[in-house]
């Protein structure tokens, strides 16, 4: 009952009754017909098989112009988008694809183009701004600190495309390219108005107009303008789907690697950021079981060393070396869960293979679930939860690696004391489970596990 009432149903008969009362008052079926004359002209004109092969052929030159747009687009916007000289480079040339009439380019085009590639490369042209802006749009707003995440679990460029960049701007990509195709679909029809292929929407309605087939002509309009409303409907229904993976359970089990246990070697590292001294001249050298914990002041570089033990940032100057270090796992401070990934799926992202996930990969996914208290979450988002349930998730997603290196940046923050005890007993467990280096930043004088300490108390000069 809701829908039928909608404002859309509501603006379409208050059309078609405007429409009606323009028919009467012209009175001239040749020039204007009535609506129940303009529906039995298309009933007419579906009936035939010149229909279908306009429409199909001009859906043909769409489908190729959108193609060619992303073949092109899709690189331009993340070369542009990583580097900073191709950006600026790009954007003159986008501004006057931008800028410039489409019937120019069509005039323009006829000089140079057959009538067969008029349509869609006129389309592709008027259509590559958009779609070239709104995906670097899209790439600009990704939070770089999800980027950073995927590269300490070393995802490859396809991984980081597909579950950040993709998943994170699906709605704002999608809005742009429904835009930018219902702006190709005009420009097709134009296209084939100018230059008059042997079928498609546009040469039909050339040629009724040459006829002075009013009916006829705004049959195909109609056509048109159905098309241009299946496109957005089509682009909506794309939206509501969640495109989040599934993880995939196979029948073996991860391979381990082997080594001599794993070390860390810092001589006299330096990190600066905007003229600003964060660590001077600091130096480790850390091997397999020992833990140290970095007891300071916030804005001292506790969070800024674990970066550069990851990876995320590089040292001013100095020596980082990482041996043997295959899996480092990450209990980021502010969290860096997937927003548009499951509980579960946050968790198993890090794993080398997400998202097939191996036998006892899977065995340890459950136990962390178990253990973090998740298990009923398992299938939520990020959005669904509370801060220590997502502090939670953060943990675990670090510990199904297995790491070799584990930084800890407040893991325990947001949690109660009887989660803390069980976490605490949890990364105990972990630690003692295998050969692993460990740096922990904290603050918190209970943050601390049953464990030989090292500690540091000082990193900034």
């Amino acid at each position: 009952m809701k829908n039928r009432f909608s404002p859309a149903w509501i603006s379409i008969t208050v059309i078609v009754v405007l429409w009606q009362i323009a028919a009467s008052r012209v009175n001239n079926p040749a020039l204007f017909p009535s609506v129940t004359q303009l529906l039995g002209s298309t009933f007419e004109l579906v009936g035939t098989f010149s229909f279908y092969n306009s429409l199909l052929m001009t859906v043909g030159r769409a489908c190729i112009a959108f193609f060619l747009t992303i073949l092109l687009a899709l690189p331009a916007s993340l070369i542009a988008h990583h580097y900073p000289f191709w950006k600026s480079f790009f954007q003159p040339l986008v501004v006057i694809l931008r800028s410039i009439p489409v019937i120019a380019i069509v005039l323009i085009a006829l000089l140079y183009l057959s009538p067969v590639q008029l349509p869609f490369i006129i389309a592709s042209i008027t259509m590559f701004p958009i779609v070239y802006q709104n995906f670097l749009s899209a790439w600009e707003q990704t939070d770089r600190k999800w980027i950073e995440m995927a590269k300490v679990y070393k995802k490859n460029n396809w991984q980081r495309f597909r579950y950040i960049y993709f998943l994170q701007s699906k709605s704002l990509l999608f809005a742009g390219l429904a835009t930018a195709t219902g702006f190709g679909w005009r420009a097709i029809i134009i296209g084939e108005v100018m230059s008059g292929p042997i079928a498609g929407i546009g040469t039909s309605m050339k040629k009724s107009q040459a006829y002075i087939d009013m009916p006829g002509l705004l049959t195909w309009t109609l056509v048109a303008i159905g098309g241009g409303f299946l496109i957005e409907a089509v682009w909506k229904k794309l939206n509501l789907i969640h495109f989040r993976p599934s993880l995939v359970v196979q029948n073996s089990i991860s391979p381990t690697h082997h080594s001599t246990g794993p070390e860390l070697i810092l001589q006299h590292l330096h990190f600066a950021y905007d003229d600003k001294k964060i660590i001077s001249n600091f130096s480790l050298r850390a091997t397999a079981g020992q833990i140290f914990q970095l007891k300071t002041v916030s804005g001292s570089g506790k969070t800024t060393l674990l970066n550069l033990l990851s990876g995320v940032a590089q040292p001013t100057s100095g020596v980082l070396q990482r041996h043997n270090i295959f899996a480092t796992g990450y209990v980021f401070q502010d969290l860096r869960l997937l927003p548009a990934l499951t509980v579960e799926q946050n968790i198993a992202f890090s794993l080398p293979g997400f998202p097939g996930i191996h036998q006892n990969e899977k065995q340890k996914l459950d136990r962390l679930l178990e253990v973090t208290k998740l298990t009923e979450f398992r299938s939520k988002l990020p959005g669904e939860l509370s801060g220590g349930e997502q502090q939670r998730v953060n943990v675990a997603r670090a510990l199904i690696i297995n790491p070799d290196l584990l930084l800890l940046d407040e893991p325990l923050v947001g949690l109660d004391s009887s989660l803390k005890k069980q976490l605490l007993a949890l990364l105990q467990s972990e630690i003692e489970s295998r050969p692993t280096i460990v740096v922990w930043a904290t603050h918190d004088e209970t943050d601390t596990v049953n464990l030989p300490l090292q500690t540091i108390n000082q990193l900034l000069v």
